[in-house]
């Protein structure tokens, strides 16, 4: 699930990155609507992990005609101490980036973060890459719970914290009843759809990340030691539990030359710049697959904008189950659908 179109939204990302033409480009613009800001969130979601597999290792993917094994990852070393466990831990991310399907659930809890205070995003989702198609759905009902408690909520429609996005190869659906405050959108039709490149070309849909790949590819150029907490069971599979802490600037010397801006923008798109060390837990089953993750980071010292961070912290939760299993994603009604110009949520 390397080399993905677009990225699933993350929570307010402090850190700032530049553009070709030398614009600043943050998560929301001062001017930016509520409604507008909402539905861009959503809209990064599009195409979340769907790519063209030109090798590397295979999983069963339903539709995508492939029927095969999932190929495991690394045999578990007899003992995690020195490079035994540093390079356990780097192949058995590549191994479980590799696979072509999955399903995922990521919780980010946020806590101390200004003008908001303590919040969480969950998202819940299935990607089939071979086959092209992922259903993602996203609730982030705290964080506008807090926007709206700043004098906003009453404009709000119901449930417009909670999006949901289907990818059916080359088209995109995506539902929010924040679509209702747009101009010129019929009402009966909740589903809009547009052309996945459409979407993930976007600037503006483009912008920010909290990918679960790029999760496994910061463990993939980890090299600090690795310890062993246990053994303990993650949705009823039987896992090692493995601690490391990663180190953003060690991780960048480690990446080979081709992949060393793909990580740094990561870095930056999850918010992570400036941060020194970032503690994270590993789950890794019998087949030397990533079950489970927990980064924990303390937002106190990344780049903020002159927003004072201090005491802000994220801890963001990502479990990883039903690996090779083929997606079934229902495509909505044409009844109940209707074209997106995604030039709307532009600047």
């Amino acid at each position: 699930m390397t080399d993905t179109i677009a990225s699933i939204s993350g929570p307010v990302r402090p850190a700032r990155r530049t553009d070709t033409k030398g614009l600043p480009m943050t998560r929301s613009r001062a001017r930016t609507s509520l409604a507008a800001l909402a539905a861009a969130t959503v809209l990064v979601t599009a195409g979340c992990g769907v790519k063209e597999v030109d090798g590397g290792v295979q999983a069963a993917s339903g539709d995508s005609g492939v029927d095969a094994p999932i190929t495991t990852g690394p045999t578990q070393p007899g003992s995690f101490e020195g490079t035994g466990g540093v390079v356990f831990l780097q192949e058995a991310a590549d191994a479980t980036a590799s696979l072509d399907a999955m399903s995922m659930s990521m919780d980010m809890e946020m806590s101390g973060m200004p003008m908001l205070g303590d919040v969480s995003i969950t998202m819940d989702g299935s990607i089939d890459n071979a086959a092209k198609k992922a259903h993602i759905v996203m609730d982030m009902s705290d964080m506008f719970d807090a926007l709206g408690s700043m004098g906003s909520g009453d404009q709000l429609p119901d449930d417009a914290g909670v999006m949901e996005m289907i990818v059916d190869g080359d088209t995109t659906y995506v539902r929010s009843s924040l679509f209702s405050m747009m101009p010129g959108i019929d009402t009966d039709k909740p589903w809009m759809k547009a052309s996945t490149d459409e979407m993930s070309d976007s600037e503006m849909f483009g912008q920010g990340a909290t990918d679960p790949n790029e999760f496994l590819d910061f463990l993939k150029n980890n090299g600090n030691d690795v310890t062993e907490v246990g053994t303990e069971e993650v949705r009823g599979v039987e896992t090692t539990h493995l601690h490391t802490v990663l180190d953003p600037e060690k991780m960048l010397a480690n990446a080979a030359p081709e992949d060393a801006d793909d990580l740094e923008a990561s870095i930056e798109d999850l918010g992570a710049t400036g941060i020194l060390e970032i503690p994270v837990d590993v789950w890794i089953d019998g087949d030397g697959l990533v079950r489970k993750m927990v980064m924990e980071m303390d937002l106190s010292e990344v780049e903020s904008d002159g927003v004072s961070m201090d005491g802000a912290s994220m801890a963001i939760t990502v479990e990883m189950y039903d690996l090779g299993e083929p997606v079934d994603v229902e495509i909505p009604d044409p009844s109940e659908v209707q074209e997106l110009d995604a030039s709307l949520l532009g600047d």
